[in-house]
């Protein structure tokens, strides 16, 4: 016969044990990240997103700058926790929400679709309009950036570009054999990132922020002139000095 389950008080030791196993993981991680110049980069290109994008999503009925603002804040804390890969998670969230904002934007009965039914996935019955532009998978709401503006500088391709690689790349750790470990250990569970790792993180996300912040401005280009002189130089900073000057120099068209 089975034996029946803990004491709540043996749990409760356990879980005591647990949570202090935890603590000692993650600060074992915060120290050696303080110390790391790719995590201060990384730190940077969070306060750079979010302090635009908060701005750019401030009025819009379509919430999907402030859901990809939520992920840039999450980055850093994830990182600091030991999750690198739900770090590399929310980025890809980014992504999601960052590359629909023009659509949804400019489609509100869709967007409609989707708050009043959040969690369908990809649409197969094209016998619902409404339902099924709501609902479209990654790349087709890329593709409407694409056919949508025109942009003598460039910078759109280089977002759509930049929104399909990192999809794809990012979309690698939620399968189930991207980590084959049991976790057995709660040491197990808990990364320390090397510096290698940190930089091909920072990379990763300072590209799919940059293309963020490229397409909204696209969407809502009055958006720009709103910012605060911080709030400018962050978003000048992130995208770098010559596409800064491409956007400031009107190179950078919507129709």
């Amino acid at each position: 016969m089975a034996k029946g389950i803990p004491h709540s008080a043996l749990v409760q030791a356990n879980l005591t044990s647990y949570l202090d196993d935890a603590r000692k993981g993650t600060n074992k991680v915060s120290k050696k990240l303080s110390s790391q110049s790719e995590f201060v980069g990384i730190f940077r290109n969070s306060i750079a997103a979010y302090s635009v994008l908060t701005k750019f999503s401030r009025g819009s009925r379509v919430n999907l700058l402030n859901t990809a603002a939520s992920t840039v804040r999450r980055c850093p804390l994830l990182i600091a926790f030991g999750q690198i890969s739900l770090a590399r998670m929310e980025v890809r969230r980014f992504v999601e929400s960052a590359s629909r904002f023009p659509y949804f934007l400019e489609h509100p009965v869709e967007w409609n679709r989707v708050l009043s039914d959040p969690e369908v996935g990809t649409a197969r019955d094209d016998n619902d309009p409404i339902g099924w532009c709501a609902a479209r998978d990654q790349r087709w709401y890329v593709n409407y950036i694409k056919m949508r503006f025109t942009d003598k500088s460039g910078l759109i391709k280089t977002s759509i570009d930049a929104y399909l690689r990192l999809y794809k790349e990012l979309s690698t750790d939620i399968h189930v054999t991207k980590d084959a470990s049991q976790h057995l250990q709660i040491a197990d569970a808990i990364d320390v990132p090397k510096p290698n790792e940190l930089k091909e993180f920072r990379e990763s996300q300072r590209a799919a922020y940059k293309a963020g912040l490229i397409t909204a401005l696209a969407a809502t280009p009055k958006q720009l002139n709103k910012l605060t002189a911080i709030e400018r130089s962050w978003f000048d900073w992130l995208l770098g000095a010559a596409d800064s000057k491409a956007v400031s120099g009107g190179a950078f068209l919507s129709v």
